[in-house]
């Protein structure tokens, strides 16, 4: 019996080293070919496709798969034109009330000027180089924010010609991956066969990675529903103008970690502020705030039900993931831990099975 809980926990810690090797030396490696690896990933689909069509329609593979990107780039170019027209229409209406809106900030400004220098000018003197104090860290915070969102605009322009390349790198080896699969995968079967298919470890890893993937994609598509729904169902309550795209605008930001529906609720809510309309403020804070509460309710049991672990367990592993290694700790601390728990079951049944 001790045999057996020490080798469980020489198991552990090997583990452990290894998923330690794994995230901060093979990762970084691993993403200077990740275009080729999204490649690989829709060209799986897209090859099972490919094979349907041709039971119907005797075509060369290449010309099949190039039909097919050619149409699926055009259709995504056609959502994406619409999504820009809507927006674009959606500005239009608010530009009659832009004037207005300068106004009224401009009162507002002036309002709080007034009130400040009031206020300024009735405190104790001991008080002044305490204001004058906090005023000037306050101006150099300021200072220091718009320098590092100018560096991060900056840097956001010279990664550009960098994700374009990124993006033919995909669209080229889907092509290719997709349109020589068969010359491809008779190059590699032997290699494949020994390494990966005999190997009952590496199998039962493949089995996991691609069932938290794709759970963990449908579960991020059923929160990014519910975030639309939940906004346009609040909108259209408040009466928004354009809940629609609106709607449609917050869905679409929910997919990225560090903004959220914040990106758009918290600057629309203090503008609204500003403005001096604190009634619609207001109404947009509850919004934002059930929509949050809502989406934070509903994560850890979707994304559990999705990759096929307890809600519990999926909490602690998005917390610890999101805690260690950052954003990319949303996937691959789900990722670890349902791989770890394979493992252990595993490694347990061969444990009976030997015992």
């Amino acid at each position: 019996m001790n045999s057996i809980v020490l080798s469980k926990l020489s198991l552990i810690a090997l583990g452990l080293f290894f998923l330690f090797l794994f995230y901060t030396k093979l990762i970084p490696l691993l993403l200077i070919f990740l275009p080729f690896w999204l490649g690989y990933l829709l060209s799986r689909p897209l090859s099972k496709l490919v094979d349907r069509i041709k039971i119907w329609i005797k075509l060369p593979d290449a010309l099949i798969v190039l039909v097919l990107m050619a149409l699926t780039i055009s259709l995504g170019g056609f959502l994406l034109f619409k999504l820009g027209v809507m927006g674009v229409v959606a500005f239009q209406d608010m530009l009659p009330e832009i004037p207005g809106w300068i106004d009224s900030l401009s009162s507002y400004n002036t309002r709080v000027l007034n009130v400040i220098e009031k206020v300024y000018l009735n405190l104790p003197q001991e008080y002044e180089g305490f204001l004058a104090t906090a005023w000037s860290r306050m101006a150099e915070a300021l200072a220091t924010l718009l320098s590092e969102a100018a560096q991060s605009s900056f840097g956001m322009l010279k990664s550009l010609p960098r994700i374009v390349v990124s993006i033919f790198v995909i669209l080229i080896s889907t092509f290719f991956f997709t349109a020589d699969r068969i010359r491809i995968q008779r190059q590699f079967k032997p290699w494949i066969q020994r390494w990966v298919h005999d190997n009952p470890y590496i199998q039962t890893f493949k089995q996991d990675v691609w069932r938290v993937a794709t759970g963990y994609f449908k579960a991020q598509l059923t929160l990014m529903t519910i975030t639309f729904s939940v906004s346009l169902v609040g909108l259209l309550i408040l009466r928004v103008p354009n809940a629609l795209p609106i709607a449609v605008g917050i869905g679409l930001v929910d997919v990225v970690p560090a903004l959220g529906p914040a990106a758009v609720y918290v600057p629309w809510a203090v503008s609204k502020l500003i403005l001096s309309d604190v009634s619609a403020a207001v109404q947009l804070l509850i919004l934002y705030a059930v929509v949050t509460v809502t989406r934070q309710m509903l994560e850890p049991k979707i994304v559990g039900h999705h990759i096929g672990i307890h809600p519990l367990i999926t909490l602690l592993s998005l917390y610890l993931g999101i805690r260690f290694l950052g954003f990319s700790g949303l996937i691959l601390g789900p990722l670890t831990a349902i791989t770890v728990i394979a493992y252990y079951k595993k490694f347990s049944k061969n444990q009976i099975d030997e015992h």
